[in-house]
């Protein structure tokens, strides 16, 4: 509208002068996404309106942050600022946000070994959003949706761990293989002589009996190695220097109440 102001000096002199005050119209900002879920990786197309200019901010993975319409490809998630201009310079402002949903990670855990009729558990692990996940063969498993099932196959088998996204993300897989041994099989001889051949003691199926307890002994009823860890790897040496050939005792206590498993390995060099 128009405004009017007059002025009047101490003598009683007046005098009038006037203004015009415009009042422009202001933009309504609006700012969608395509999806309010992408995986990571992806882009979503937002869409601006309400003016005539538009800039973007952050503009970290856009494709263009002065247009209505950029393509968004964030590394995880934002929130974007959208700032909407019209022909009279006036401004508003409008949010959108883009949830980025993590990279899936399927791991299924180390192979595994146990002896035949003997149940052992898989290690399985997954991380993520909105994700199922199942393990493949479903036979002789306790429990094909559970992470760390316990299995029990007759021979030699891999299972396959699968996580599914449930937004449409990226299905991921894994594997682990369990070897079955019919017996616990114990090499009764080894040659650490550097050829790179039977260098090192291994008895594969240890790790069956969680509860192991390995000594080796000379002749003179020393322990040259002990271990209750798996893989067994004895390199035929004794703080740092090569063993005589020979025969050397070995006792294996199981871990099961009085079962003790004892023998003699030889070492040829």
């Amino acid at each position: 509208g128009k405004y009017y102001v007059v002025v009047t000096n101490a003598a009683g002199c007046m005098h009038t002068d006037s203004t015009i005050v415009a009042v422009n119209p202001g933009p309504i900002a609006s700012a969608i996404s395509s999806q309010t879920n992408i995986c990571i990786g992806d882009s979503v197309q937002l869409t601006g309106g309400g003016g005539q200019g538009y800039l973007w901010a952050p503009a970290t993975g856009l494709s263009n942050a002065t247009i209505y319409n950029p393509q968004a490809s964030p590394a995880s998630t934002i929130t974007y600022n959208l700032i909407v201009t019209n022909q009279f310079n006036c401004t508003d402002t409008a949010l959108v946000t883009v949830n980025v949903v993590p990279a899936t990670i399927v791991n299924a855990g180390p192979d595994r070994t146990t002896l035949q009729g003997q149940a052992i558990q898989l290690l399985g692990s997954v991380s993520g959003q909105q994700i199922s996940y199942s393990w493949s063969p479903a036979t002789y498993i306790n429990d094909a949706n559970a992470l760390q099932p316990f299995v029990n196959p007759p021979s030699d088998t891999t299972y396959i761990l699968t996580a599914v996204s449930n937004i449409g993300c990226k299905t991921l897989t894994d594997t682990v293989f369990v070897k079955i041994f019919k017996s616990l099989f114990i090499p009764n001889a080894f040659t650490p002589n550097g050829d790179r051949l039977n260098e090192t003691w291994n008895i594969p199926a240890l790790d069956t009996y969680p509860g192991f307890l390995l000594l080796v002994f000379n002749r003179f009823g020393e322990i040259v190695f002990q271990t209750s860890r798996t893989p067994v790897a004895w390199d035929g040496t004794y703080k740092g220097k090569p063993c005589v050939s020979g025969a050397y005792t070995y006792v294996i206590k199981t871990g099961k109440k009085d079962e003790i498993i004892s023998g003699t390995v030889l070492i040829i060099r």
